[in-house]
């Protein structure tokens, strides 16, 4: 009688590789079933969500631009084409876009502040960023800046710098223009002009500050203008023809 043979070793081998085998294949289809499943339930974006403190940003706005993108599925949706979009925006300095499960999209937007006029139609941000904003819809009462190409953030920071040397005096800033040639004119608010011309700016800002303003005194307001494109002093022109002693009329 024959003694009866232990299985080969491939065989037990084959045995115990066919178990991880058959687990595998199970986690695939049970991973394959819950990503159809998911699929399912996304679906299409239908929703979108505008979040921020919004003042100028119009949600309807932002549903405009936003919407050719919401026909992608939830998870073939374009994230980067979404935030592109909400930047073409004219009030939108900054934006965050996420999904939101299972078939939703938000956007978040900071918008810009703005600081200044700029011509006719545009802004300046207090960041020194000139935008354009649709007709009809910028802000009142703000000052004008106007200059050559490439000066805004200089006038920004000159209008932030003018209005603290004038605000002691109880003076505000109404308009600050460089023309072609270089040249300063500071507007206030009571209709009085300065002419600061294209150098010595900062001193003859200090000039008009320390000097002028008392000496003007409680007539200030009949001011028409201040020359100070003077070496030492300045010269003034009156709205009504009433010199004040010791001042030199332009």
């Amino acid at each position: 009688m024959s003694a009866r043979r232990s299985p080969a070793p491939y065989a037990q081998f084959a045995r115990w590789a066919a178990v991880p085998a058959l687990m595998l294949g199970t986690a695939l289809l049970l991973v394959a079933g819950l990503w159809l499943w998911v699929q399912r339930q996304a679906g299409d974006v239908l929703t979108l969500q505008v979040e921020g403190r919004l003042r100028y940003v119009v949600p309807g706005d932002v549903q405009v631009v936003v919407k050719p993108h919401l026909q992608a599925g939830f998870f073939e949706l374009d994230l980067h084409a979404v935030h592109a979009a909400v930047l073409g925006l004219p009030w939108v300095e900054r934006a965050e876009v996420r999904r939101r499960w299972p078939n939703g999209v938000v956007v978040r937007i900071w918008e810009r502040q703005p600081l200044a006029r700029w011509g006719e139609t545009a802004l300046i941000s207090t960041t020194g960023e000139r935008f354009a904003p649709a007709a009809g819809t910028l802000p009142v009462g703000l000052p004008a800046l106007s200059g050559p190409e490439g000066t805004e953030r200089l006038l920004v920071e000159s209008l932030r710098h003018f209005t603290d040397v004038l605000a002691p005096a109880g003076l505000k800033v109404a308009a600050i223009t460089i023309d072609a040639r270089g040249a300063w004119t500071v507007t206030l608010d009571i209709g009085l002009v300065m002419r600061l011309g294209r150098d010595r700016i900062e001193e003859r800002l200090r000039r008009f500050a320390d000097t002028a303003v008392p000496t003007l005194g409680d007539r200030i307001g009949q001011v028409a203008y201040v020359d100070l494109r003077y070496g030492n002093g300045f010269a003034v022109r009156w709205r009504e023809q009433a010199p004040v002693p010791g001042v030199e009329e332009g």
